[in-house]
């Protein structure tokens, strides 16, 4: 591939991977649930999701989708069934840390009468045999309201399969893909090493920007989910985002 046309690849792929959609929004749903680091799991799973785009494109298979109703409708209506289906999970998910009141170790109080203990007198003769009483103790606990985690989030691979189900379900990207993949394939060159310059290239650039962009953002406001109603409320703003989605797919199409 030529230089200029690589530098076009790139620009594109920019634009692309910046345009918030459903991986964005799964990224940054994902930083604020299991943190950054962990979110990268998500991001890899989108990136076999393009790479199996690509795939598909170059196989032909999607030329085979995009001239078939049928099998076009298919893809649509699976993948905005599949958002809204992941929309609602997260719209109705329970938070994953609770408020809940730790009782510590007890205080030990001594009553007033007894603080230094009693003394009592026993007269044998005439010794007097001083006697000390045990002071009596009374246990106050102590109740700390504390967030408590009660699940570690979704594993790797529950992260990673979800990613790729986000990107592969969208037929924006199968119609996406049969568009540009042509403009930056030479007829006169082999036609392998390009498309893997094409895919090298979307994927170092989309998990980038996913990771360093919107899951970066995203992990600046993770102190709000710190609490029970942190994360009822992000729950609820990610789950509607990601039905809204779906709709706009639906009715785009």
């Amino acid at each position: 591939m030529v230089l200029a046309l690589w530098i076009s690849l790139v620009g594109v792929s920019l634009v692309v991977s910046l345009t918030p959609g459903a991986g964005a929004i799964n990224t940054m749903s994902n930083a604020l649930a299991v943190g950054w680091r962990r979110a990268f799991w998500g991001v890899a799973g989108q990136q076999f999701g393009i790479l199996a785009h690509i795939a598909v494109a170059a196989a032909g298979i999607g030329v085979l989708i995009t001239s078939s109703p049928v099998a076009f409708a298919a893809v649509r209506y699976v993948g905005a069934g599949y958002l809204i289906f992941i929309g609602l999970k997260q719209f109705f998910a329970r938070p994953s840390v609770v408020e809940v009141a730790v009782q510590a170790e007890p205080a030990v109080a001594l009553s007033a009468d007894y603080a230094a203990g009693s003394v009592s007198a026993m007269s044998t003769g005439s010794l007097q045999v001083l006697t000390h009483a045990p002071a009596r103790t009374t246990e106050v606990p102590i109740q700390l309201s504390a967030p408590v985690p009660v699940e570690a989030g979704p594993s790797a691979s529950k992260l990673m399969r979800r990613g790729f189900w986000v990107n592969i379900l969208n037929p924006k990207a199968v119609v996406f893909f049969l568009a540009i993949m042509p403009q930056f394939i030479s007829a006169d060159l082999p036609a392998m090493p390009q498309y893997l310059i094409i895919a090298i290239t979307m994927t170092v650039i989309d998990m980038t920007i996913m990771t360093f962009v919107f899951a970066a953002a995203a992990e600046q406001f993770r102190r709000f989910t710190g609490s029970p109603r942190g994360q009822v409320i992000a729950n609820r703003i990610f789950g509607t985002l990601f039905v809204l989605i779906a709709a706009v797919m639906l009715v785009l199409n």
